[in-house]
Parts: structure tokens; sequence; C-alpha cells
């Protein structure tokens, strides 16, 4: 009778290991880093994870071929903690060719080292995470994931497990001075609790900001933070769908354009076309015969991918903040700006955040009616 090896091993990974591999691992997949003791979408908790032998426990199984000795493919070595897709893929017949011994060693490497590197956390790093989500018309908008903001903030951390949540998608939107209202309070309401004081958390200290919303909303988000404490701003990329900076690119330049007259006039208009350019034809007939200011992309034709890296947004702040001043110098004691503008998320939040209390004069700010083809009133942002 010829001896066989058996082709499967019941013995289970010893406890001990195990808990030293979800230690190394950080509780997260180490193919797609998805945390694995909760669901991204519904954030239910519960246990995602599979123990994956990078050699296989036995001669047949995947990668199993490998000179490895049977006695050492439990050990935490040759182990990796993985989602159950993940596990599924590289186990299959049809992908062993791309996931070889090596490629998935220098994976579990390079995972467990920036685990071991992220959780030598600087306590400075702590941030507290702000969400803003609510529907643009009658589209829904994307949640943000858990998985993508902490890839977005490294090397800083989430201060606490959910942050502040303003989510606004279960109010239908419609165009309307109700809706404004009531999203416009929900907005406040949010900013408030998150400074207020609680026993029960640390206070807040640093801000991360990521939202989707109707740009009236984001500007007045953005006020209603201001400059309390230090903010970081993201936005989603269309082109990566990420919400990571990108780290380099061609510079985003800016300029004003200012009217030859009328600086008597104690109302003016201000255009932002940075995402698209502003139509003039599209503006209410109420601001017609006010004077027009208008900061644009300087060096290229305003795109929805105009603004890439941080230092995009801070360029943008500082000519922002020069427009600002300018209106203060050539139209003294204004008290009104009708604002209009095609902008990304964290654009329009500096909009709201730049705005000097009791010196700028209000911010009435005007989003695109698509049934009326035209631009109407949504909110005031600030009071003068």
């Amino acid at each position: 009778m010829t001896a066989t090896t058996p082709k499967s091993h019941r013995r289970p990974v010893p406890a001990l290991t195990t808990i030293l591999l979800w230690t190394r691992a950080g509780g997260r997949c180490e193919f797609c880093n998805d945390y694995l003791l909760q669901d991204a979408l519904t954030l239910k908790d519960a246990n995602f994870s599979n123990v994956a032998h990078i050699v296989a426990v036995s001669l047949d199984g995947p990668r199993g071929d490998h000179p490895m000795p049977l006695a050492e493919r439990d050990g935490i070595d040759n182990l990796m903690l993985v989602c159950r897709k993940h596990h599924a893929l590289i186990d299959a017949a049809a992908y062993l060719a791309e996931y070889p011994v090596a490629r998935l060693r220098a994976m579990k490497r390079e995972h467990e080292a920036r685990i071991l590197r992220l959780t030598g956390f600087d306590l400075a790093n702590k941030t507290t995470i702000l969400r803003l989500r609510a529907n643009f018309d009658s589209q829904a908008v994307d949640p943000i994931t858990r998985a993508a903001i902490e890839k977005a903030i490294e090397p800083k951390f989430m201060q606490d497990e959910h942050g502040i949540p303003i989510d606004l998608t279960q109010i239908p939107f419609r165009f309307s001075d109700d809706y404004w209202g009531i999203t416009a309070e929900e907005v406040r309401s949010g900013v408030r609790a998150m400074f207020a004081p609680a026993l029960a958390r640390e206070p807040v200290r640093h801000v991360s900001v990521f939202a989707m919303a109707p740009i009236p909303l984001l500007m007045l988000l953005g006020h209603c933070v201001g400059s309390l404490v230090p903010v970081d701003l993201y936005q989603r990329h269309m082109d990566t769908d990420s919400w990571c900076w990108k780290d380099a690119g061609a510079p985003t330049l800016f300029g004003i354009s200012a009217p030859s007259n009328g600086t008597a006039a104690k109302e003016v208009v201000v255009l932002l076309s940075v995402s698209g350019r502003i139509d003039r034809k599209a503006l209410p007939p109420e601001v017609s015969m006010l004077p027009v200011y208008e900061l644009s992309v300087a060096n290229a034709v305003p795109a929805r991918n105009r603004i890439n890296t941080r230092q995009d947004l801070e360029r943008f702040s500082g000519v922002y903040q020069e427009l600002l001043g300018t209106i203060r110098q050539q139209h003294p004691g204004a008290a009104a700006i009708h604002l209009f503008a095609a902008v990304p998320a964290p654009v329009a939040f500096v909009c709201g955040r730049e705005l000097l209390r009791k010196i700028d004069p209000a911010i009435h700010v005007y989003d695109f009616h698509k049934a009326a083809s035209g631009y109407r009133y949504a909110l005031k942002v600030n009071e003068k």
C-alpha cells in the first residue's frame, strides 16, 4: 500500500497564534485594509474575518507545493488575517498565479509594518470626524465609509468611534424655504453639539470634515465651525473614488474680475467659478443691476477636477480672502453679498469659514434650481 498525504488539515490554529495575528493585523484585512469587526455600510458589529494560510496546510491545497515543512504551516509567519471575500480570491484556482507566496508575504509584511507604525501614535494626532450628508435634488448621496476616512486622515486617527454625524439624507430634497430652514437648523445643532461640553467624551481639539451636500449647507457648516479649532478638509475625488488629497499635480491658480463701476452700491454679486462657469443669464432678475465680482480659475477652464491638492485649496482661500477685502474696501457699509457658486465641497466650506464675524456683509447663498433652469435663493449664512 502506498502512503498518501492527507488532503485536509483539521487541527485548528492555536488560540494564542490567532490572537497574535489579530493584534499584528490591527483587526483589518491584510489584503484590502477593511475593518473586520464592523460592516462598513450598516455599521453593524460582527466578525467578518478568516485566517488564511499563505502556504496551504496540505500539499494539494493553494500554494501547498511550497517546500515549507508541514509542521510550520500553522505558524504566525504563514498566516494572514483577511476578509472572506479576499480569502476566496487568493485561494481560487483561477487566480493562484496572481497571488504567489512571495506576493502574499509582501502584503502581510507591509500591512503589519504599517499597523505597528500607526498604532505607535502621537496623542496630538487625534481628530474628531465631522460628516455632513444631504441629498442633491432627487439624487441620494453615497455613504462616507470609515475605511475611506481612516485612509484619508493618516497619520491622524479618529478620536472616537462615530465622530459627529450630521445626516440629512432622511429629509427629502425640495427647493423651498421649509427645506432650507430645517436643514440649516440641523447643521447649526450638529456643530453646537460638537463643541458642547460633555462628560462622556474629550473636548474637540481638531476636526476633520467629510461632507457631501448642497453648496448653501456646506457654506453654513464652514461658518458655524469657523476658526474655533484647527480643521482639515477632505474632498471626494471622482477620478480615484478616494477622499485622499493628491500629493502633486499642475497647480490651479485663481483670479478676480471686478466691476468698473458701481462702488457706491450697498449690495453686490459674487460668482465663484471653479467646478464650472456660472451662467450670468441664469441669475435671478432681482440681482441683475448689481455690480458683479467673479473669482474663477485663471490658468485653465473651470472644471470638477480643478481642486486636487491641499495647496490648491490654500490658494483659493487666499484669493477668496482678497476678494472679501476688496468688497469691504470698495463698498464700505455694504449690507449684502449675493453669492452664486460652482465649487467643490471643501471650497464651499472655506467660503463660510473665512467670513469675518460682524464685519463682512451678510452672505445670501443661491443654489441652482433645475426645474426653473436658474438660480434661486436658498439661505443666509451669516449676520453682519
